[in-house]
């Protein structure tokens, strides 16, 4: 059995927040990002709420690291080592998202507090599929959706997400991969366009 969640991209007074939403479109979280000084331009922080408004998460991306290719909106060069550091509870390491580099297709990897890998993600920017650590077994898929109607398109100022995944995963995993949709969206929505 798969779980199946919406994640809606809302830009509201310049600060980008998102909500994840269930199958029988019940609000599962809130994501907001904390508004960071032009200093660190590269980096990110957003904050998890659960529908009680209290903070679950924090996903930390403290400064991308570009290699040649700095500036060129490329995304194959773009933000080579990319890494995000996942909080759960806040103040607590749950794990790691990490961007690798590759020529053809794109691939993140899912990783625990210890940095083992827990999960890959791999495929094109607007669908990757989950994958066990061997590659062997698909598990699931992140996709963007398109066109949902003409109210929904009026309310978004950006991209609606799709993510399933098996309903037996360990929580911890789940909110890994929820964070690593959050990196995903910042890697390429936002910075993209720059």
């Amino acid at each position: 059995m798969k779980f199946y969640c919406t994640i809606t991209v809302l830009n509201i007074k310049n600060i980008r927040r998102m909500e994840a939403i269930s199958e029988m479109r019940r609000i599962l979280f809130y994501i907001e990002q904390d508004p960071l000084p032009a200093l660190f331009k590269n980096s990110f922080l957003f904050r998890v709420y659960n529908r009680n408004k209290e903070e679950v998460m924090q996903v930390l991306n403290p400064a991308s690291h570009t290699c040649i290719a700095c500036g060129l909106n490329l995304h194959w060069f773009k933000f080579c080592r990319f890494e995000a550091v996942v909080y759960s509870p806040p103040g607590t390491v749950a794990g790691f998202i990490k961007r690798r580099s590759t020529c053809l297709v794109q691939e993140f990897q899912i990783l625990g507090p210890c940095e083992e890998v827990l999960l890959r993600l791999r495929g094109s920017p607007n669908d990757l599929k989950v994958y066990s650590v061997d590659l062997l077994h698909e598990l699931g898929r992140l996709s963007i959706h398109g066109w949902v109607g003409v109210m929904h398109e009026i309310r978004r100022t950006a991209n609606d997400y799709g993510l399933t995944f098996p309903i037996d995963l360990d929580v911890h995993v789940k909110g890994l991969l929820l964070s690593s949709v959050i990196a995903i969206d910042w890697l390429y929505s936002t910075q993209g366009n720059r």
